[in-house]
């Protein structure tokens, strides 16, 4: 951030003059702190390509910029706490001593593979937010499509009693898609031409108990699809197909996502990592691949902006 500064035609008093300097550096100081960063230095795995240090305008390209923040994009922005948004929200937590901060993240990859099958159950073969149809002429020439987002949301752990503790996210959570893409082989009278995702907010809660941290998410991401038919007619079409095959992954219920970690999962202290992968859409065959890695974390707040992960209070 810079500021101009205008200089005014005219021969000022030495008084007067010594006083702007003073405040010309004082000003220079302030413009030096509030620019300061904090550098995260990445962790790379061994098969990762290796780091340009050139921003390519995506999440995971190592730099925090254009539309990314730590709600879209924990990759190159978590720990990341310039804005004054996330400072409130740390030093909400921090106020309270009995309460702990965490975060959890989701990261979301839906494979479907296209070709000729039977017309599908519910709730796959829906391709537009009011509904599918399943009882269609056979066969059916399904499009392929891949879909891939990111989600995350801070979290504040509050103790309620006989070793239980409450997880209440702070504000909204934020998840974007990363990529969306879709394709047929010609044979549909109609054709997905393109495919956009929007930003999207997440909303997280639950407990831990007994060993167990239970979390509940509510969120809402949605595509939109342009279409283009044989008679040269073409319409748009709001589909949550990433929505229905992250909820089934997670919880066997297309409608509820909700997990639970266990000890199992515990791979450091401090730190949850599961990974859910699964095949389906039997129509014969399974066609949907899906692919969700969550992260959950505890984390402590250091001078200069710094996080640092912790023992959960149960551990």
């Amino acid at each position: 951030m810079k500021k101009l500064i205008k200089k005014k035609p005219g021969q000022k008093r030495p008084e007067r003059q010594a006083a702007m300097t003073r405040k010309h550096i004082i000003i220079l100081i302030l413009l030096i702190v509030l620019n300061s960063c904090t550098i995260i230095e990445r962790d790379k795995s061994p098969d990762s390509d290796s780091f340009s240090g050139e921003s390519e305008n995506r999440c995971g390209d190592g730099i925090c910029d254009g539309p990314e923040n730590s709600d879209l994009c924990k990759e190159d922005c978590l720990l990341n706490t310039n804005a004054d948004s996330e400072n409130e929200i740390d030093q909400k937590i921090l106020a309270d001593e009995d309460s702990v901060l965490a975060q959890i993240y989701f990261d979301i990859q839906v494979n479907r593979a296209g070709g000729v099958g039977d017309c599908g159950q519910p709730p796959w073969g829906v391709d537009h937010v009011d509904g599918g149809d399943y009882s269609c002429t056979p066969p059916k020439y399904w499009y392929n499509y891949a879909l891939s987002a990111t989600a995350l949301q801070n979290l504040q752990l509050s103790p309620s009693g006989n070793d239980k503790w409450t997880l209440a996210g702070e504000k909204s959570g934020g998840g974007t898609y990363q990529s969306v893409s879709a394709s047929s082989d010609g044979r549909r009278i109609c054709e997905p031409e393109k495919i956009d995702g929007n930003v999207f907010e997440i909303h997280t809660d639950g407990y831990y108990q007994d060993g167990e941290v239970f979390i509940s998410l509510q969120a809402d991401p949605r595509e939109l699809t342009s279409w283009e038919c044989d008679q040269g007619s073409s319409y748009e079409r709001e589909t949550t197909l990433l929505l229905i095959d992250w909820a089934a992954a997670m919880s066997g219920n297309f409608t509820d996502l909700s997990l639970k970690l266990t000890i199992e999962d515990l791979v450091s202290p401090g730190v949850y990592q599961k990974l859910i992968t699964t095949s389906m859409n039997p129509s014969p065959e399974n066609r949907d691949i899906v692919e969700i890695t969550i992260d959950f974390t505890c984390l402590d707040f250091q001078s200069g902006g710094v996080y640092n992960s912790i023992p959960c209070p149960w551990e």
